[in-house]
């Protein structure tokens, strides 16, 4: 959906975000924001969403991860540029992925996040 972006970039959103606690106004409920985080992937059958993680920790003495998933509607996003690629081991890019398709694209909207630690996989 976006082009050139992969799995594991560190990417730049700019978006419009209609989240309560910003709102400004009645008539304009929309703030631009920038959100800074990993792209996983896009979810959802009829809305298209992205997925970032937006923070994670990584404890190899557990071999544990804490992450936190950012979710953007598609239609609320102005531009995305790519800050650096490949940001990530695979084998924690594909353990997050495989996290972030446990959990519903709706419990996520206006960039609510959640966290999930869990084993990494070798």
């Amino acid at each position: 959906m976006i082009e050139g972006v992969n799995g594991g970039d560190l990417i730049k959103v700019v978006w419009l975000d209609a989240s309560e606690h910003l709102r400004r106004k009645i008539d304009d409920p929309e703030a631009i924001t920038s959100t800074y985080g990993i792209f996983l992937s896009f979810k959802g059958r009829i809305n298209k969403h992205l997925i970032l993680i937006n923070e994670y920790v990584y404890f190899p003495e557990d071999n544990m991860i804490l992450c936190k998933f950012i979710c953007i509607p598609s239609k609320m996003i102005l531009r995305v540029k790519i800050l650096k690629n490949k940001v990530i081991e695979d084998s924690i890019l594909n353990r997050m992925i495989s996290i972030s398709k446990k959990y519903r694209v709706s419990s996520l909207e206006k960039g609510i996040g959640f966290y999930e630690k869990t084993k990494i996989d070798s």
